[in-house]
């Protein structure tokens, strides 16, 4: 946009500032039988197809783009869908 400043990855520079402030995301996520486990995930330095950073639990297997606001998107196929995202600053 016409006068936003960006970062040195040619990102809006809030996208840089709040990718930089939030280091991971507590996942919650809901299998078929209604079960629930938490997955932490971790900023990965790459961004999503929507320009969002990516983040990725220990081994990559869970691969989640989150945007600013907290809203989510999985990049990876998971049995389980993800509930809720929170915020590990």
């Amino acid at each position: 946009m016409k006068g936003d400043k960006t970062d040195s990855q040619s990102r809006p520079a809030s996208l840089a500032a709040t990718a930089k402030a939030v280091t991971g995301y507590l996942l919650w996520l809901r299998d078929d039988a209604g079960r629930s486990r938490t997955v932490p995930v971790a900023v990965t330095g790459r961004l999503g197809p929507a320009g969002h950073p990516v983040y990725a639990d220990q081994d990559g297997t869970v691969q989640v783009e989150i945007t600013d606001d907290g809203r989510h998107r999985a990049l990876t196929v998971s049995p389980s869908p993800i509930v809720v995202a929170k915020p590990l600053v």
